[in-house]
């Protein structure tokens, strides 16, 4: 039996009816899947921006002066992320700064884990002392050509 001309239009309609249809599933779900990646990312962004903030953001502890205010030093903790890890603090002067760790059982460092006690206006002693830890002294000349501080204990 010969096919006649209106099966032979009808067999090829159906067919891209079909590839059609196909295509538009296809391209259905792509849609689908990229709404649904981003719905999912914009949570985690979000969450990783936070995280980057608290890891970068400086809580000061103390600003110092010398006697006469000729130097500054300011202590900050940098980036608390509490749990068991020691806190990174950064001690600052004019030019020049230097880290260190101080353990603390994962608290909060605050203003009386730090003690500043000026010799003169050029010399300081800078002690910080935390829970897990014995206090370290850090001793800070401004004089000194490369840097200032030096860890004393």
């Amino acid at each position: 039996m010969q096919k006649t001309n209106e099966e032979e239009k009808y067999n090829r309609i159906r067919k891209e009816t079909i590839n059609k249809t196909y295509k538009g599933c296809f391209i259905g779900f792509l849609a689908a899947a990229c709404a649904l990646l981003v719905l999912i990312s914009i949570p985690i962004v979000i969450w990783g921006m936070k995280v980057y903030e608290e890891l970068n953001e400086e809580t000061v502890l103390l600003v110092s002066e010398s006697p006469n205010a000729t130097n500054t030093i300011e202590i900050v903790e940098k980036g608390y992320v509490g749990g068991e890890t020691d806190s990174k603090v950064i001690i600052k002067s004019k030019s020049n700064s230097i880290e260190r760790r101080v353990l603390n059982e994962g608290d909060r460092l605050e203003s009386s884990n730090v003690i500043v006690e000026w010799i003169n206006e050029q010399e300081a002693y800078i002690t910080l002392s935390g829970k897990k830890q014995e206090p370290e002294i850090i001793e800070f000349k401004e004089a000194e050509l490369k840097t200032p501080f030096k860890v004393l204990e």
